[in-house]
């Protein structure tokens, strides 16, 4: 049998904790809001920008 001593389980529930807790409360707070009528949407545009040279194909380049 596996023996497991108390700092480990603490840290290793601190750890799991630390992940499950942000995403738990943004599973109750987007839920909250669908639930509430807040479905969100968003806007598309588009935008003709002017180069002042082509686009060349190597990566260098472009940084």
């Amino acid at each position: 049998m596996i023996t497991f001593n108390r700092a480990f389980l603490v840290k290793s529930h601190m750890a799991l904790a630390a992940f499950i807790l942000p995403v738990a409360l943004m599973f109750f707070i987007t839920g909250a809001l669908y639930t509430w009528g807040e479905k969100g949407s968003y806007d598309t545009e588009t935008y003709k920008l002017q180069l002042r040279q082509p686009m060349q194909g190597n990566q260098s380049w472009l940084s």
